[in-house]
């Protein structure tokens, strides 16, 4: 009878300081009841014991190294996409008008996480035999998508997972966030069994992780990418159909219209010729 006394007092003491955190957490940060608690359920059901259906993936993290640019400027914070495209295209050195292409058409400008519409899919029910992502590719590349994505969402800001993998939504390929990276890319998994941030990511907003559902980082991700595959390419169309893929009929005409789009709401001069959308 005393132990069952003091496991209702624990359990009462538990729900309590829940209670009080999401009050506190609500006022400060503008999380939603539904946020909130659904996080909070999350914690309780796995204190005291861990997983055993979670794959190793799903333990590991990664480190985010330190990405300096190489110029040392004031960035922007937040998911303004009017100061953020323009700024990260002066940083990187790739025009703007192409990072405001490639984000209206890979993800018709999401200002940041997923969306919800038909074409975003639950990356965990893609994750399994059967799905359209299995339908499409081999089984390999489908778990190697999944293993990334979670190590990914593994990172923490402020003590918090960026993301929950069953909750995540992405293309039927895994592509995630507003600029549609790939999780095998932004952090593929080495010989060695762990995961690592691809070259090309970036921490932009410098909070100490990658994110590729937050607007900063994955512009600036983006951008660094297409510049080095200008470089290689000699040309923005060339570098702007590999981001893409394979499958680029038309890719990057819809770009170019978009490209075309900014610079006549924007001065494209700036900051070179670079910025003039060209065929």
């Amino acid at each position: 009878m005393g132990d069952l006394a003091y496991s209702v007092i624990g359990t009462g003491v538990f729900v309590w300081l829940i209670a009080a955190g999401f009050d506190q957490c609500s006022r400060r940060e503008g999380f939603s009841g539904q946020e909130y608690w659904r996080e909070a359920r999350h914690l309780v059901s796995h204190s005291g014991s861990s997983s055993s259906s979670g794959s190793s993936a799903k333990r590991q993290t990664i480190a985010v190294p330190s990405v300096p640019s190489a110029r040392r400027v004031e960035r922007p914070a937040g998911g303004d996409s009017d100061r953020l495209i323009p700024a990260i295209g002066r940083e990187f050195d790739v025009p703007a008008g192409a990072l405001y292409g490639i984000w209206k058409v890979e993800s018709g400008g999401l200002a940041g996480g997923w969306g919800q519409g038909r074409g975003w899919l639950f990356a965990a029910a893609l994750s399994q035999p059967g799905s359209q992502c299995y339908r499409e590719y081999a089984a390999s590349r489908c778990e190697g998508w999944w293993g990334s994505l979670q190590a990914i969402c593994g990172q923490t800001r402020n003590g918090v997972r960026i993301c929950d993998p069953n909750e995540v939504r992405t293309s039927y390929a895994f592509a995630m966030g507003p600029m549609q990276h790939l999780p095998s890319l932004f952090a593929p998994r080495g010989a060695d069994g762990s995961y690592r941030l691809g070259d090309h990511v970036v921490d932009y907003d410098r909070d100490g992780v990658a994110d590729p559902h937050d607007l900063g980082d994955a512009l600036a991700s983006t951008a660094k990418v297409i510049r080095k595959y200008f470089e290689e390419e000699g040309s923005w169309q060339r570098a702007v159909n590999r981001y893409y893929g394979s499958q680029t009929e038309g890719y990057y005409e819809k770009v170019y219209n978009y490209w075309s789009e900014w610079c006549g709401t924007h001065d494209c001069r700036q900051g070179g010729s670079v910025n003039y959308a060209s065929k």
